[in-house]
């Protein structure tokens, strides 16, 4: 059954792309792959491949990615729930190792349970999305440009000292946005208890809810149609400008503590049919990270709907449909798989 395993996985990663090669890595012997060193694989792969991180009890340690790779792993998973797998958790990833020399740029981050994450100066064209990016962990973006955030969970800080080109749409964020500029669109994200904005200047900010915490800091900024809840003032007060914001409860689905109000993998943050937030966007999606160009996906597991797998075929059920199989004879099954889009 484990080389059949193995097997599938190879047809599933073949439906990713053909034009370049994909690569298999874990660091668990009882799941074997290509490859069991992370870093090796991300050294000896060749520009724009594919490498996938096997989830495994055991951290890969810290990254160095030098060239343009598609790295992706198990997915965001409940923290400490065994019951649902392993995530493919990395302590530090760094894009690019010499400043201004960006061989990395054009990669993708996606998958992962990770710490910091750090793009050197010069790094460019950079996808994060769908990444668990742990406490104390933060992402720095500075001096870099194009650089587009999704459907991530940030436990820490994103700092974009003079970045440019950066794009942070339909996150769950824990801490604040550092040093947007004007090039910085902040759009459809939540941010939970936290103060959401620090040192911020003429950001264009829309679509978002501030639950709890407070906006923070910022100057000649834009906020049009966000909600805020148990905050007094959604625009920031000072040189910001703002149309169309309000302070209401959004009426999540479900809050899983009425006395804790940080994030919870359990808290539900899709809205009930009578929330200020539907259909009440820019765009006329809704508010929140259910709007916006990139929804938040949704998850096979009904009790943790932000736990989220990678654009990949996902194995949900495998029927063996005869239950011997002589030698030389054919072993009869089928497969049940789905996969969320971008």
């Amino acid at each position: 059954m484990k080389n059949f395993t193995i097997i599938l996985v190879f047809m599933l990663l073949a439906t990713i792309t053909t034009k370049a090669t994909i690569w298999t890595v874990s660091n668990d012997s009882n799941q074997p792959a290509q490859y069991s060193d992370l870093q090796a694989v991300c050294d000896s792969a060749s520009v724009g491949d594919t490498i996938y991180v096997q989830g495994t009890p055991t951290n890969y340690g810290t990254i160095h990615i030098k060239k343009q790779l598609h790295i992706f792993g198990a997915g965001i998973k409940p923290s400490g729930n065994y019951l649902y797998g392993y995530p493919s958790s990395i302590s530090t990833i760094n894009i690019d190792t010499v400043n201004y020399i960006s061989g990395a740029s054009g990669t993708i981050i996606e998958g992962l349970t990770t710490g910091p994450i750090s793009l050197f100066s010069g790094c460019k064209n950079v996808i994060i999305k769908r990444n668990r990016i742990g406490i104390y962990s933060a992402v720095s973006l500075s001096n870099t440009s194009n650089i587009l955030l999704y459907n991530n969970i940030f436990e820490y800080y994103i700092e974009a000292i003079n970045a440019t080109n950066v794009i942070i749409m339909n996150n769950i964020l824990k801490y604040y946005v550092n040093h947007g500029s004007s090039t910085t669109i902040i759009s459809n994200n939540i941010f939970i208890n936290a103060q959401a904005l620090s040192s911020c200047q003429s950001s264009t900010i829309s679509n978002n809810i501030f639950y709890y915490g407070s906006v923070g800091s910022s100057d000649y900024c834009n906020f049009s149609n966000n909600i805020s809840f148990a905050i007094s003032d959604v625009v920031g007060g000072g040189t910001n400008t703002g149309s169309n914001n309000t302070s209401a409860d959004p009426k999540f689905t479900y809050i899983y503590s009425t006395t804790d109000h940080g994030y919870n993998d359990q808290n539900k943050y899709t809205t009930q049919s009578t929330s200020p937030a539907n259909g009440a966007g820019t765009d006329a999606t809704d508010i929140g990270i259910y709007g916006g160009q990139y929804p938040w996906p949704h998850s096979a597991l009904t009790d943790y709907i932000h736990c989220i797998p990678p654009t990949i075929p996902q194995m949900q059920e495998l029927i063996i449909q005869n239950a011997s199989v002589p030698a030389n004879g054919t072993l009869n099954f089928s497969v049940k798989a789905y996969k969320t889009s971008k």
